[in-house]
């Protein structure tokens, strides 16, 4: 019974920007924000998790970098992440492999505290 009030109320506090798959991983609606000096997770709210990515979007390489930054925040390989949707937009969908709402939310923390 202890287990599943705690388990319930970690859930309560992860952002709704942060929702679980079926496939066991985890989807994650950014708001990517290019040409910025350094990469950096500057907010995880509700409505998304805002990402500063320090390449201009040109080409699709602000997606590759922000996929790069992303890999090294949740610490998976690049190959577990997908672009879902958004590659032309601000507002994307990213969805990650093997991974927990719980470890997502946990490692953005951490790289909000260090900013």
């Amino acid at each position: 019974m202890c287990t599943r009030l705690l388990a319930s109320s970690i859930e309560n506090l992860i952002p709704r920007s942060i929702k679980a798959t079926r496939c066991g991983g985890v989807q994650i609606l950014i708001n990517a924000r290019p040409g910025a000096k350094t990469n950096m997770i500057t907010d995880v709210s509700d409505e998304s998790v805002c990402v500063h990515i320090k390449v201009a979007a040109k080409d699709g390489e602000a997606n590759n970098e922000l996929v790069s930054y992303l890999s090294e925040v949740f610490k998976v390989k690049k190959t577990q992440i997908n672009l879902e949707r958004g590659t032309k937009s601000r507002t994307k969908f990213i969805a990650i492999e093997s991974i927990s709402p719980e470890q997502v939310f946990e490692s953005l923390k951490l790289y909000l505290k260090t900013k």
